[in-house]
Order: C-alpha cells, then structure tokens, then sequence
C-alpha cells in the first residue's frame, strides 16, 4: 500500500472488542491452516518490520494489522533493566510490500541423541537417565565393594564440580558403565564431586559410601572460600565439615574460577579426612566423626592424595610423590622424576600406583609401590585439533582401579568430555562421553545429514558422524579447540558450529 497517497486512518474495532486495532491491514488467505510469518519490506527488499513469526492461523481469510512502525531501532540499555524495548519508530511515506511464508505443523518423533552415554539419554525419575555434568567435565572416581556399596554390588563413583544437571555424581556398574544412580549436588549449592574417597582402613563407618570433597563461596556473592566435605551414608548425605577459607582472589569473576584450585584432592582413613589445601601448601586433617579439624601439616603444593593399604599416605606434591608413613612423620620421596604436572593418584590390590600426569604426555603412569616407574597407559601428547584419536587422553584427572582390574580415568576436558576404561596393562577398554553443555546445542551439515558438528561455548567444536539406519554416532574430529593465546569470547559464547559452504569450501561461524 502506497502510504504517501493515502494519510493513515484509526481502524475500525472489531465485534466483541473495546481496543482499536492498528490501521493498516494485512490480508491474506490460507487454503489449510499453517505458521505463517510475515515481513513489511521496502521495493528493494530492505526489511523494516518482522510483523509476524511462526504465529498459527486457521484455514480461510485472515487479517493481521500494522502500526506503520520498524523494527530497526535497538535498546542499548537492556543489560541494565532485563527487558528489551524496540523504540517505536515510524517509516517513512512510501510504497511498501508485504511477503509471507506458511508451513505446516512440525511433528517432531525421537530418532538418536548425540554425545551422550545416559540410557535414555533424559533424566529419569530413579536417577538412571542421562549421564554426568553439562557445566564440568569428569573430574572424580572412586571404587567401592560391594560391603560398601549403596547398591550391594560393587559401583565407581564419577563427580563432576559444577552443575545445573542432570548429574554431578553418578555410580556406575564397572562390568559395562550402565549408569545405577546419581544427584545433582552434594554438601551446598552448585558443587557436585570434583573429589572422591572411600575409606578403606579396619575402622571404617561401614554406613558411609565414600566422602566428598569440594570448596565454593559460604553464600553467594560472599567472596569467602568454603571447603565443603560430605559423606554418603546409607541414611543419606551427612555434612561432615564446612570450613571458611578466607577471603576468595577478585581476579576472576565467578565462584567457580575463583575456587577450582583451593583443593587438591581428599583422603580417608579409619575416620580421618585429608584435604590437600593448594594454595595453603598444606594437608589438613578432619576427625569425620566430629566434624573437626585435628591438625594440619605443611606440604608444598599438595594436590591427589590416598591411603595405600599400609596405612600410609601418599601426597603428590608438585611433580613429586610423598609417603607419610601411617600419615604422620617426615615424608619419603617415592619419586622426584618423569611427572610433569601430576593430579589424581590410585592404587591397585598389589600396591601398585596409578598417577594421572598432564604436562606433554597426558598419560597415567604407573609405578611399584617404592616409585619404581612401570609403564605409561594412553599415548603421550598435548591435546590437540585434529582428528581424534580415543587411545589418548585429554587432561587426565581422577582415578580408580576397580576389582575387575580396570583402570577408570575422568579426563578434565571439555574436547570431549569423557570417561575412558583400560586394562591396568594400558589397553582401551571402553568409553563414555558427554554429555552436552547447559541447554544443549548442536548443528547438522545442510549439506550433509551424517555429520553434526557441537560447540562447547568457548572451549571448541567437535565433529561427530552420525548412522541414521543404526541410531548411533562416532566423534571423528576436534575441528577447533581454543588455546590461552586466542581471542577471548564473551561470557558463554558459542564455538563455530553453523557450516556453510561457499565455492566448494567449507566455512563456519
């Protein structure tokens, strides 16, 4: 309608209604009801109203009314008062055209979920569904027998730090990885089980599965650390301490960055809880019973830590191993040499240690029970993009040996994430990854329905193949994964997952 020959005149009001309606109308006809969306357009396509989007009409005639106004303004304050308000602005007099699509309702039916172990793949009400964290990765594992064990059968306990579902700790059968239970939080808000321990020693609480250990703010927004230690009892989750850890560092804006490196790792035996203190340099120990502190001992750089069957406590501490004998004393050095940046430690029935190393190998390392290196398990090297390679691991972090003699690696990593199973003589024995980040995400190829490709916020871009006959799906590439040095991406920004093809290449935003 040609505006400028025509001066705007009040709508009439409908049957049944007080409120005039807008005064221009839009009308159209539909053979079968649809979606229909709408756009007011100048002559040479340049868009100045989006009037109508996925609305439903039925079958016939239809009439949609507009103001006159655009789109085109912007609130710039909308951060500030949590609502966004286009300014009401109207075009210019002119000649303007009206296009249109219409589509049919869209039935969606399940076909297959990518990038997830849970089975099913959603949350259940018994806690089986789904699988660990969307915030974190894998961070935690711990073995528990079957005197021990919430099921009566022997499980591996898996944690994650932080989540808002479906699970930040999960316990698994070690026969085949199927998911028996989980919850969301353990001992406070936002924190889960970033660190794991059962104790083992003779005067154990049998009622007690494992300990958790965790820091995160006193409340929110507080700025005081918090070291969170938790027990898993048969009669439910019992707070065994919640100790102030002062004031948290300001450079970093998020509870979650600003407490990560306060713990190193925890250790139990026959009711006294080590927490290994980071940035304190020292191990401190907790009467669970009493839920008090007892006492504490200096240890540079102290990070995983466990009681072997001795009774002795093994501390890494920086890239060295330490043994306290029966956890008190100076301390032996097991080993001063071939870790670099040692986290998560383990043992197995015959003594020997297990310790998850980053650095340039990101590999568990074995050793006998006086430091004597093994072997290495996994294939050394940094984690890269590229095509992906399951025999390697990627920020190797808690560890278990299990009674099946499997060892049970939580890789800290977000490209992917995953929960990798070996024989303790390095052989891969199975896998289980995901699941997806907070809302989900993910895009098919337009060109190509056998590959997805999934961005973790910031971290990356992952590409899977996907098998429509079978249901099932394989990771083939990590297409990116951001390092330290790149641009830094706004809060929760996307990685390029959106494929788009131009003159034979590929290109993503």
């Amino acid at each position: 309608r040609n505006l400028r020959s025509e001066p705007l005149k009040a709508a009439e009001t409908l049957a049944g209604e007080s409120l005039p309606k807008a005064p221009i109308p839009i009308r159209f006809t539909l053979p079968k009801p649809g979606y229909v969306s709408l756009v007011i357009e100048k002559p040479d396509g340049f868009r100045v109203r989006n009037l109508v989007s996925e609305t439903q009409f039925p079958a016939g005639e239809n009439v949609v009314w507009w103001d006159g106004s655009d789109d085109l303004g912007r609130d710039a304050d909308a951060a500030m008062h949590g609502v966004f308000n286009i300014p009401v602005r109207f075009v210019e007099p002119g000649a303007y055209r009206v296009r249109g699509i219409v589509r049919d309702a869209i039935r969606p039916h399940y076909e297959f979920s990518v990038y997830t172990t849970g089975d099913p793949p959603w949350t259940t009400e018994d806690s089986t569904g789904a699988w660990l964290a969307n915030h974190s990765p894998p961070q935690a594992a711990a073995f528990v027998p079957a005197s021990q064990s919430p099921t009566g059968k022997p499980v591996v306990y898996l944690g994650c730090y932080v989540t808002e579902g479906p699970s930040g700790l999960a316990w698994v059968d070690p026969a085949d990885g199927r998911k028996l239970g989980g919850k969301k939080w353990v001992g406070g808000h936002w924190t889960a089980a970033p660190f794991l321990a059962r104790d083992a020693g003779p005067n154990a609480d049998p009622g007690t599965h494992v300990y958790v250990g965790s820091t995160w703010e006193t409340e929110k927004n507080s700025g005081i650390g918090e070291l969170r230690i938790t027990a898993l009892t048969q009669k439910g989750d019992k707070p065994i301490v919640k100790l102030s850890l002062g004031k948290l560092a300001e450079e970093s804006p998020g509870a979650e960055e600003r407490t990560e490196d306060l713990l190193g790792g925890i250790a139990v035996h026959n009711g006294i809880a080590v927490a290994a203190m980071n940035r304190e340099n020292k191990l401190r120990f907790i009467d669970v019973s009493e839920g008090k502190e007892v006492r504490a001992l200096s240890v540079p750089d102290p990070r995983g830590l466990i009681f072997d069957a001795k009774g002795d406590l093994l501390v890494i501490s920086g890239n060295r191993l330490l043994r306290f004998p029966l956890g008190q004393g100076e301390p032996v050095i097991l080993t001063a040499t071939g870790l670099e940046d040692p986290q998560g430690i383990t043992t197995d029935s015959q003594g020997n240690i297990y310790i998850s190393d980053w650095g340039t190998s990101h590999q568990v390392k074995v050793f006998t029970p006086d430091g004597k290196f093994i072997r290495p398990i996994g294939k050394a090297g940094k984690p890269a993009a590229g095509k992906y390679d399951p025999l390697r691991m990627n920020h190797p972090h808690g560890i278990a040996v299990d009674d099946r003699g499997q060892l049970w690696v939580t890789e800290h990593d977000y490209m992917p994430k995953r929960v990798s199973v070996w024989t303790v003589d390095g052989k891969l024995v199975n896998a289980f990854y995901g699941p997806g980040k907070y809302g989900g995400g993910g895009a098919l190829d337009p060109a190509d329905k056998s590959k997805f490709y999934y961005a973790d916020e910031g971290h990356g871009t992952l590409e899977f193949n996907l098998d429509w006959e079978k249901g099932s799906w394989s990771l083939e590439n990590v297409l990116y994964r951001r390092t330290a040095d790149e641009m830094k991406l706004s809060f929760r920004a996307g990685g390029p997952e959106q494929a788009v093809y131009r003159d034979g290449r590929r290109y993503f935003t």
